[in-house]
This record gives structure tokens, sequence and C-alpha cells, in this order.
């Protein structure tokens, strides 16, 4: 930069992208749009776009959307990061830090926490420089259930194909009797339910099972992302929830989410045409025998009732990725989480620094959305 250059950080509300009230405001993605419009959380004085400029010209930006987070029965609201970017030319020269720590000062005065998934090597280096705390890892296991996709990537002989399709298919036909081996038993003591929207027995299961520590779950909160994910996506995705009930009684004991869609890769690889299920979400009552067994064994069959070829599952949950772990899943890298707290924040304390007491699955790794 030289000295003529103007350098400028700043950010946008709600109320200026409703009204676009400035260039950068129009400038907003739509997608960006569509999440704060009819947001639960959202307020109009809400900071949702910051961005830097050199001579007018967005060199950073990074978009954050709001959750809310309850601790010992005190809630906090808390900011997701998502689509932080600098420009490649711009890059490395303390721009992007300079950003996130003018927008780490403008929500630690307004009391919010901040949050952030980080996959790639730079924003891993980034965080901590800008004051973040390193949470945990969200591991990320995957189930596959067909190889054909990936012999496409690789065999170009029809033959071959055959072959080793025919073997492959049957190694995976085995780990899948192995996982219905461990988990069937269980899973015939519950029921699933598909819903089109969640009712007061979600909000009944949260009051009685609530965690220490966990991000807003309610029916007005889970309805509002759910409705967002369907009418916003099409037919690209296909969004199915399901209450798990006991067969005795049939009580909810928890629910799930799935996300069906084709993909052109998996895990940063290029495969063609995947089809892949991923668990975006879940909630259950840990006093209940048997209900992670039982939770895996209705996510899997609902997978290959949708003609899945891998399944995916993202959980900061220990009890479930010990049993994917056990089940020959496919463990592949996780999410890093980070966070900045306010000084006078009720979540300063070295129990909420621990991923384990948080309930993360990769609905939250999308930036509170589905």
């Amino acid at each position: 930069m030289n000295d003529n250059s103007s350098l400028n950080i700043g950010y946008v509300t709600v109320r200026d992208m409703i009204t676009e009230g400035s260039s950068i405001a129009r400038s907003i993605p739509q997608p960006v749009k569509r999440l704060i419009i009819n947001n639960p959380h959202i307020k109009e004085d809400d900071p949702i776009f910051f961005f830097l400029t050199i001579d007018g010209i967005i060199i950073s930006k990074i978009s954050i959307f709001p959750e809310i987070v309850t601790y010992r029965g005190k809630s906090m609201r808390w900011f997701w990061g998502q689509d932080f970017y600098t420009e490649p030319t711009w890059r490395g020269k303390g721009y992007g830090k300079q950003l996130i720590e003018s927008m780490l000062s403008e929500l630690n005065s307004r009391n919010i926490i901040f949050g952030a998934y980080a996959m790639s090597k730079s924003s891993k280096r980034l965080w901590p420089k800008c004051g973040l705390v390193e949470i945990g890892r969200v591991p990320r296991h995957f189930l596959i259930l067909n190889s054909n996709p990936f012999l496409e990537s690789y065999i170009n002989t029809r033959l071959l194909k055959t072959i080793f399709g025919n073997v492959m298919n049957g190694f995976l036909q085995s780990i899948k009797s192995i996982v219905n081996c461990k988990t069937k038993r269980s899973g015939n003591m519950f029921i699933v339910q598909e819903i089109g929207n969640f009712s007061f027995e979600l909000d009944n299961l949260i009051l009685h099972n609530q965690p220490v520590l966990w991000i807003e779950r309610s029916s007005p909160m889970m309805n509002w992302k759910l409705n967002h994910a369907r009418e916003n996506l099409g037919n690209k995705k296909t969004y199915k929830a399901f209450y798990i009930k006991k067969k005795n009684d049939n009580s909810v004991v928890g629910y799930f989410i799935i996300r069906f869609g084709c993909y052109d890769n998996l895990a940063g690889r290029p495969y063609k045409n995947i089809k892949l299920t991923t668990l975006v979400d879940m909630f259950y009552d840990a006093r209940t025998p048997g209900i992670l067994d039982g939770l895996i064994y209705h996510i899997l069959n609902e997978s290959y009732s949708l003609g899945s070829d891998v399944v995916e599952i993202i959980t900061s949950c220990d009890g479930i990725n010990k049993l994917l772990h056990d089940s020959l899943f496919f463990h592949k890298g996780g999410y890093d989480l980070w966070c900045s707290m306010p000084p006078n924040c009720i979540l300063m304390d070295d129990y909420c620094r621990n991923l384990s007491n948080w309930h993360i699955t990769a609905g939250e790794s999308d930036a509170f959305f589905f």
C-alpha cells in the first residue's frame, strides 16, 4: 500500500442491509441476506458483515450470524464467523488480522461471543494471532456404503471396475453387517417418526434434558432453520427431520436431522456424483439406555433408504465418536473450533474451554444453519 492509499474498516448492520444504505450493503451476497431475514435471534443494529477497504475496494471481509448459548441457566449471544476472505494479492500483509481484531473489539463492546470453525491452515494460523482460544476438534467420520463412485475416479477399464467393485462392495457389506450387529438390538427399542415441523415435544425434551452448555434448540428456532434450508436450497439437497421415540410408550427421547445430496468431492478430494447423507443436527436424552446405538441404527437405516453412497457424521459427542470408531467408520479430519469471549462473559470458565462439554454437530459447522 502506498502513502496515498486510504484504508477503512467498517461493518454493515441488519438495518443497513435492509435499507441498502451504502454500496457495500448492496453488495452483500444474497445467501447472507437470506440467512438474516426472519432469523429469530437477529436485531436491527446487529453487525452482520465486516469489511476492510483500500481506496474503496473491499480487500478483506467476513460475515457473522447469531446464536444463543446457555450456561447454568444464563444466556449469552454467540456469533458464528462464516465466509472470511482476503483477496489473494493482499494476503500476508496483515489486513485480515486487522479486520478480525476490529470485529472482535466491536463484538466485545456489545458483550457478544465470537466463534469460528477452522479447516484451512491459514485460518489456524490467524485465529490465535487475533486472540481466539482453541476449544478443540469436532471429528469427522464416514461410512462408505458403495464403492462404485470412487472406482470411477481411479479405474478406466470396465472389467477391472467390475472385479474391484464386487470385491470392495462385498467388503463394505461386511462392515455394514458389523455396524448393524452392534446397533440393531438397541435400535429395535426405538421407532422414528418423520416430521415436517418440530412441536412442543421438542421443547419438553430439551427442558427436561438440558445440558450444562448448549446452543439454543427450541421448536421455533429449529423450524426456522429447517424451513430456511428447504426453501433456499431447492432440489439440490434434501433435509429430513425425525423424532426418536421409545417403542414401549411412544415417548420422544431425541431427534435427528439428515441432509442428502449429490456432490463432486468428498473431504476435499474430487469425485463424481457422490450420494452423501450427512447428520446435521441431533439431540437426545442421555439417560435413556441404548439411545446412542439406537440413534446410529436409525440414521443408517434412513441413509440406506435414500440410496446413499456415503454416510457422514460430524459430532463432538464422545460416546458417538467411540461407537463410530468401534463400528469401523473411517475417521477423516474434522473441524477445529475457536472462540473469543468478552472479559465479563459468563462463559469465562475452564469448563467451557473443553469441547467435550459442548454439543456440536455439522449443523453448527455450517454457521448455525443447515
